[in-house]
């Protein structure tokens, strides 16, 4: 079971789609305030996963990247109906992605 942050401008909703995973949203902990720094840097050793929308994080954020597996959904847009799809990819991603990778999921 992996423990897997949703950023805040993934839709808490999208939890229900990966059973089996613990899995957080960041308005839950307090942290939806946080910058993408500070937000990365409380996530290592804490979350095995951060789940995302932000294309560009893994660009500006590098080295705070490597303690987790980052995973960059790229959805139609960010209604919860549209997440669902990618949602069967995102639970394989969890089942072969590795410490430091990324993973980006594009809707079909």
């Amino acid at each position: 079971m992996a423990r897997v942050l949703l950023d805040n401008c993934v839709h808490s909703g999208f939890a229900k789609f990966v059973p089996g995973h613990a899995v957080t949203h960041v308005v839950d902990i307090g942290w939806d305030q946080f910058d993408d720094g500070k937000l990365l840097d409380s996530a290592a050793g804490k979350y095995d996963v951060v789940v995302t929308l932000d294309r560009s994080l893994r660009y500006q954020q590098p080295k705070r990247i490597s303690h987790f597996v980052l995973i960059v959904l790229r959805p139609r847009n960010s209604r919860l109906r549209d997440l669902q799809p990618p949602a069967r990819r995102v639970i394989s991603a969890l089942k072969a992605a590795m410490i430091g990778d990324v993973v980006e999921i594009t809707s079909p």
